[in-house]
This record gives structure tokens, sequence and C-alpha cells, in this order.
């Protein structure tokens, strides 16, 4: 009897070794003389996969927001870039609201810049969990907008699925951390250049030593540089800081008084281009957190002189994302009545008019409409990885959110990428008529038309009012043959057909 269970012994350790070797993070332990096996790492989809081994197979669990827990960072399957293996950096919780969902959102700090999937050698970087958004879309949407209109220092975003000690832990988006550096927020801080965050008071739990609040009530939080230690180690005293608060204090409050100065005051101290793009990128996306409320990052460069709005920032809850009155509708405006700086702003002709300037620009280039291809192109490239995510956290469709059950709640994945897609058109069609300088040009009739038809009538689960149909056809007749022939093959067969589809929409509705 002994001798079979040592014979099953050896038989269970033998095969236990060799199914090991497959699994993720595993490292074969190498006998007495001999090297340690590389790892073997698989990506699970289509998208790089990163595998975080924490240090003595730290409990991820026991993972807090204040302690670096020392890891290995492996990633892999990236076309056009080699894999990285067993890189040395640390991991730890980070966010306010999203910490409190249970799938986490993580910081890195790698012991050594590196360069992650070509977005520049940095030691700091951010994992966006985006629990509270069921498409997991809106913050990569919303950042790849913010940079193609040219919102300097951008943060450049990578969907990836994250291993942690060996376990799959869902989709997460790999992005740049809002920080001042060469690949960053790229000013010199030695000699006057500052990093703000703008949110309101009432965030800071206890006295806040390093903010500073403006006549108009905005509240600033001076970021960087940092007052512990920077990227080298170096010590900022308390010295140091102070002087740059002594300095700066008196320069935010001329800013801020600016504004209600119009445009030959203002533009003497803001970088107004900034501000048009900023207002346009949050307005657009009805973002509840920008009105000054939190993640609100601002700049100031000593080489020009001047203030900056950007980086953007933190898009889970924007796009009819939020619970309250108004969040959840396309039309109104958010960011000009709930702003301090906006409000000023948006009542000086000068600023309207170059607001609506460059909204009809970013129309007619089709800048704005890339968003919706952006949520179309998104779904499909995430499509293999959100189902791994919600296996693994089951409740995150199935929770309420940020609406609260309030309003346009779903419990699937393509209703909520659809309901996405529906705000995306509505609220486009909505500005467009408030801000468009020349809404009949042909580039604008069929920009108009292909977000209305890519947002509301394609493959859409949601119940659509035919207004939409009624819409779309009136622009597409007012074209040319040569003009139609530019829209898709879908669309034009859609709207020669518009009567059909109009009974068919009119069935689905009742």
């Amino acid at each position: 009897m002994e001798k079979t269970l040592r014979k099953l012994t050896a038989l269970t350790l033998c095969i236990l070794l060799a199914l090991s070797c497959c699994l993720p993070g595993f490292t074969a332990a190498a006998a007495e003389g001999e090297e340690a096996e590389t790892p073997t790492y698989t990506a699970p989809t289509n998208l790089p996969a990163m595998y975080v081994n924490l240090e003595n197979n730290f409990p991820q669990e026991n993972i807090d927001k204040e302690n670096w827990v020392p890891a290995n960072i492996s990633l892999v399957g990236a076309e056009g870039y080699d894999d990285l293996i067993e890189v040395a950096g640390n991991m730890k919780g980070r966010g306010n609201y999203s910490w409190s969902a249970e799938k986490k959102p993580y910081g890195l700090k790698f012991n050594k810049k590196t360069d992650l999937l070509g977005l520049g050698k940095a030691k700091k970087w951010v994992l966006i969990a985006n629990y509270w958004d069921k498409t997991m879309l809106r913050n990569y949407i919303t950042l790849t907008l913010a940079a193609d209109m040219g919102l300097k220092y951008t943060t450049e975003v990578r969907f990836i699925d994250l291993y942690v000690n060996g376990v799959y832990r869902g989709n997460y988006l790999l992005t740049e951390k809002v920080e001042i550096g060469k690949e960053r927020v790229n000013i010199d801080d030695e000699n006057g250049g500052v990093l703000f965050e703008i949110e309101q008071e009432y965030r800071h739990n206890s006295e806040c030593d390093y903010c500073h609040q403006t006549p108009s009530g905005v509240h600033l939080t001076y970021k960087e540089p940092e007052y512990e230690s920077d990227e080298e180690g170096e010590i900022f005293n308390t010295a140091f800081i102070q002087n740059m608060m002594n300095t700066m204090n008196p320069i935010l409050d001329t800013i801020d008084t600016s504004l209600s100065q119009g445009y030959d005051a203002y533009s003497k101290y803001i970088d107004v281009q900034s501000f048009v793009d900023w207002y346009i990128l949050n307005e657009f996306t009805k973002n509840y957190d920008s009105q000054f409320v939190t993640s609100c990052y601002c700049y100031y460069d000593p080489k020009d002189g001047l203030l900056h709005m950007g980086p953007a920032w933190d898009y889970d809850t924007c796009y009819g994302n939020q619970s309250g009155d108004g969040y959840g509708v396309p039309e109104g405006y958010l960011i000009s009545t709930g702003s301090p700086w906006y409000r000023m702003l948006m009542s000086d002709e000068s600023f309207l008019k170059l607001v609506k300037e460059r909204w009809t620009e970013l129309k007619a280039n089709g800048t704005i409409y890339s968003c919706m291809q952006n949520i179309l192109n998104g779904s499909k490239l995430i499509a293999a990885s959100q189902v791994l995510n919600n296996e693994a956290w089951p409740n995150m469709l199935l929770t309420d959110g940020p609406r609260g059950g309030k309003q346009n709640v779903y419990y699937t994945y393509k209703e909520e990428v659809d309901y996405l897609r529906k705000f995306v058109a509505m609220r486009t069609l909505w500005l467009d008529e408030e801000w468009n300088v020349s809404p009949e040009t042909t580039a604008n009739k069929l920009d108009n038309i292909n977000m209305i038809a890519g947002g509301l009538l394609l493959d859409n689960s949601m119940a659509i009012d035919d207004s939409y149909f009624t819409k779309a056809y009136e622009l597409y007749t007012s074209l040319s043959d040569e003009e139609k022939a530019t829209l898709s093959d879908e669309i034009n067969r859609m709207l020669d057909d518009y009567e059909v589809f109009a009974v068919e929409s009119a069935i689905k509705s009742a």
C-alpha cells in the first residue's frame, strides 16, 4: 500500500509540474546548479497582457493606496513591440470613488524609467479599471479625442488584459500618469513651472497646506513640483514650495479676475486656445467632474508666462453615465454653468465666438465624428477581452452604477455600448445646432448623416425617435449624387429605403 502511495505521489507531482509550466506567471524551479528557466507568458486575447507578480506572492486583496508593494512586471503580446519580462517595479492602489469598486484601479512604479507600448520612458503608470463604465470605452474615446483635438500633453492610452499573481483581473486601460516630465507635462518645474489640479474644497478631508482658492471660488491644489520628493529622490523642502506659492498665488488671483474683464485682459494671462479646446471637450462629454469638481488639470508654463488648461483626465462617468437631473440627457449646458471660470468666459462674446469657430472646424475635419468611430472600433478591439472581464466581474454589468438606477441603465454589454452611441450622436447634434457657424455646408451635412447613422440607426438596440430618420433623410435628399457616393453603401441603402426603415422603427418602438 505504502509503495503504491509513493508511486501515485510521484506521478501526481510530475503531472502538476508539467501543467504548471503552462500557467500564467509560472517560473520553473531550477535544480541545484542549474539556471532558472525564463518564465513564459501569453496574451489571452488580441490585446497585450500584463502580468504583475507581487513579491512573496503578496495577496492582491491586501494592496492599499498608501504603500507600494514590490513586484516583477511583464508585458507581452503587443504587436510591433518587444515583450518585457520580469521588470522590477511596484504596485499600489489609487483613485477615490473608483477605489470603492470591487475591481480596483492601480498605480505602477518601475525601479527604472521604462517604455510601455511606445508611450515613452517613465517610472509611473496608471491602470484604470473602468468598473463604473460598463462599456469600458469612455476614458479611451475621450482621451483619444483630446489627442485628436491637439490638446497638449494628453495622456496616451492602451487597452490590456491584467493578471496579478497569475490570476486574471480583467480589462484595464494602461495610461500615462499626469505629472511633470519630459515624456509627460514638459514644463520647467525648477524655474516656475507648476501643475495644478482643480477640485472642490470639500474633497480634502483635512486642511490643505498646498492649495489656493481664487476670488471666484476656484480651488487649486499644487500637484507638482512635489513637496516631498521628485523622480530622482531629491527632497523639495517646505521653503521651496512656500516660495513658489508666494509667487504663484497672486498670479492665480490676477488670472481669475481677468476672466470677467474681456479678451484683451484674460488673453495676457491664459493660453486661450487650450481653454477653448478643454471647454469643448468637456462640454461635449457632459462630464460631471469637469464642473471643477475634481480631476481638472491646468499648468503654468514659465516659457510663455501663461496658464494652460489640461491635460484631460478621468471620463468614466461622462456621456450620460451619471445620476441627477440633466446628466442623462444630451441637451443643455453643463461646464459653462458649473465652473466659475467658464461661466465668466462663456459670457464673453469673443470667447464664445472662438468656441463656435473651433467647433465648426472640428466638425468639418471629422474630429468630432472620430469619437463615434472610436466607439465602434473600440468595442470591436476589446470584444474578446470584455467577455473575459465580465466573467471575472459579473457584478459589473449587473450594477446600477453611477446612474443609480434612475435612468437609462442596461445590463448587457451591447445595450450599454448602444446607449453610449446614442448619447454621443444626440449630444453632437444638439451642440451643432448651438455652435456651428456653417451648418449648411456639404461637409457638415455628411458629418451629421454619418453621426445619425452610426449612433442611432445602424444596429442600435435603443429606442430611436423617428425624427432622426427624418432629419437624416432630409439632409440626404439635399445632396448631389456625387456627394451621396461618399457615404457608405449601408447608409445609402438605408436612406434610399427610408420609408421601410421608418415603419420598422415605429414597429420596434411600439
